[in-house]
């Protein structure tokens, strides 16, 4: 798998990485090696023993936000354990795998008053972006109507290198219907201002 270049600056001013959980022990150094590169020498706690070893981590007072970019299938429980513990959350997607891990969010939010949000990555893409920045300048006119889709081949991620599934093969397993419907619905809500004048009032996916 081809790995993108790492920005020169990739903490922004004030942000410091002070902990990284991972169960894979690969996965956990390689992301510990590139916060104390970029935290000047000093490593990061890391925390792999087990699959809900990142409540201890977020017994840490020096954890503002937690970053959630684990499985979908976990996102909801860790994001409503980390609002539960005084932590803000940014969670990759999918947010919830269930209507009643929605709920569940929605309760963890209220109650704790902390900030939940849904990192959809698709939106920051350069060529939705360049889109958007066109939007913004007029050059389409007033947008009336948009189609949108996400064709993503998965096949060579769907298995691990023994041969056994991977967490997106046992998706593709357990799970029927689009389960990334953000990535291509994002760009599309941003270039239509939806919840900035207009709203939207029912989705079909398929």
């Amino acid at each position: 798998m081809k790995t993108m270049p790492l920005p020169k600056d990739i903490l922004a001013a004030g942000v410091d990485v002070p902990a990284v959980c991972d169960i894979n022990e690969a996965n956990l150094n390689r992301a510990m090696d590139i916060a104390e590169k970029a935290r000047e020498g000093r490593r990061p706690a890391g925390f792999s023993k087990g699959p809900t070893d990142y409540r201890r981590m977020l017994q840490r007072d020096d954890l503002d936000a937690v970053l959630i970019g684990t499985p979908m299938q976990h996102h909801a429980i860790m994001s409503i354990d980390s609002m539960r513990a005084g932590k803000h959350v940014l969670s990759e997607v999918a947010a919830a795998m269930t209507v009643d891990e929605c709920w569940g969010l929605v309760r963890a939010a209220e109650e704790t008053g902390q900030i939940y949000m849904l990192a959809e990555n698709c939106c920051y893409w350069r060529h939705v972006m360049q889109i958007q920045n066109m939007v913004d300048k007029g050059v389409f006119g007033e947008l009336t109507f948009a189609e949108c889709g996400y064709v993503h081949d998965c096949r060579f991620i769907n298995f691990k290198p023994d041969g056994t599934l991977a967490w997106r093969g046992e998706m593709a397993r357990d799970f029927s219907g689009n389960l990334y419907p953000t990535h291509s619905l994002g760009p599309v809500a941003k270039w239509l201002g939806i919840n900035r004048g207009d709203r939207m009032v029912s989705l079909v996916a398929s």
